[in-house]
């Protein structure tokens, strides 16, 4: 790759592709960042995902090569911690951590506007917003675009591929057999509401056997409120206008939010699952990272993390003379997959514990794990993947160490 004169170009221009263009910008004649959907700056509904997010140190590294640290912090809200609420109404606490560490929670329209308005400053790099990459030729570096943009071909020098989970770039790289999609068989539906009586320094959660709610606070005011259920039981607990479930079984929500079952059965269904991509790059010149690369389940609060993570090692890579450094892509892939293969399975551990998908006997060596690392000075799961930069797949390793012990102790 010669920056004597070269293109860098960016497909998905989300949250991670405004990182990647604020982050090697100034290693290029020329950026183009081709986002499907209309600017964050105009459009108020350009994303039904999530509404909140956490930063935790992974992120936070990264942000702090961007200079946006305390930008960034100045519209977030600290949680220390969890609180599990009982049918009874009671709340327990449970720290992220016996140290009192804390992580932040972000409106994600707040941060991306936030990205955007930052990229946007910048002389060499051109946002074209309504424009979606429909193809790439990674043999010849080019690639096709549809939208408000002619021509509709261009070449380039590096291209990043963060396009999301239905990544062009991802299939280009890896067809569809290359990746590996696992959808699970619950429905996500998310709603916001202006006031309720919840302590505002924590994420709260209740479940039943057929339903979890959580609740994140929103910085503006507020909580933001998600369910997680099956969708052989949306229409039982949602869609039954007789039905009595959640006053039974999830009294503090409905005496908060008295309509909370219709409007969970009114919010758009998202879709939970993960996908992993075989091939993550293809010479030195195209790469993918973020839910291209990687999209996981978003229980340990680790997908955005995970993908400022990827920038930050791929910032080692193309520093100073770019690619010809020595470093190469596939270095690269081979140091980030391993990494994103173990959150995905840490995240899909989380989710089981936290929906009810556990055994008694899961749950049982769980705890006995838990008080092994309390007992020996040792972070927990969370804690280590939060507010560490621990590689993932370490944490897993000592982790799936203390399963197999603990479970052969008790089958023993």
């Amino acid at each position: 790759m010669d920056n004597t004169s070269s293109t860098l170009v960016i497909t998905g221009g989300g949250l991670v592709g405004m990182a990647a263009a604020l982050l090697f910008h100034d290693r290029f004649d020329r950026v183009r960042v081709c986002e499907k959907r209309s600017s964050p700056l105009e459009d108020e509904n350009y994303s039904n995902r999530s509404l909140q997010l956490v930063i935790s140190a992974r992120g936070w590294r990264t942000l702090g090569l961007l200079g946006l640290t305390e930008k960034v912090k100045a519209q977030t809200l600290e949680l220390r911690g969890r609180y599990k609420h009982e049918m009874d109404g009671s709340a327990h606490p449970e720290p992220y951590s016996r140290d009192g560490q804390v992580i932040c929670c972000v409106s994600r329209g707040t941060l991306y506007k936030l990205l955007t308005s930052e990229v946007l400053r910048l002389e060499n790099t051109e946002v074209q917003f309504n424009t979606e990459v429909t193809g790439v030729d990674t043999e010849n570096c080019l690639f096709f675009t549809a939208g408000n943009v002619t021509p509709d071909v261009g070449s380039y020098d590096l291209m990043i591929g963060s396009d999301g989970v239905y990544s062009t770039v991802s299939r280009q790289l890896n067809g569809e057999n290359g990746i590996i999609r696992v959808l699970e068989t619950n429905s996500y539906r998310e709603i916001r509401i202006t006031d309720a009586p919840w302590a505002a320094d924590g994420f709260h959660y209740w479940f039943s056997d057929h339903m979890m709610i959580g609740a994140f606070p929103v910085f503006e005011g507020g909580f933001s409120l998600f369910t997680v259920l099956e969708r052989a039981d949306i229409d039982m607990i949602l869609g039954d206008p007789e039905s009595q479930y959640l006053e039974t079984h999830f009294p503090g929500i409905t005496s908060v939010v008295p309509d909370a079952r219709k409007r969970f059965h009114e919010a758009a269904d998202g879709v939970l699952g993960s996908v992993t991509c075989n091939q993550w790059h293809a010479g030195n010149h195209t790469v993918i990272l973020g839910d291209a690369a990687h999209g996981i389940l978003p229980f340990m609060g680790q997908g955005l993390n995970t993908g400022l993570e990827d920038l930050y090692v791929l910032n080692d890579f193309i520093a100073e003379n770019g690619l010809k450094s020595g470093k190469s892509l596939a270095e690269f892939a081979s140091i980030r997959r391993p990494q994103s293969d173990a959150i995905r399975d840490i995240s899909m551990e989380q989710f089981r514990y936290l929906t009810g998908k556990m055994t008694q006997s899961e749950r049982s060596v769980r705890k006995d794990v838990e008080k092994h690392l309390e007992e020996h000075g040792l972070p927990g799961v969370y804690a280590s993947c939060a507010f560490t930069n621990e590689p993932f797949a370490d944490i897993q390793e000592r982790i799936r160490l203390l399963n197999d012990k603990y479970g052969q102790a008790k089958q023993g």
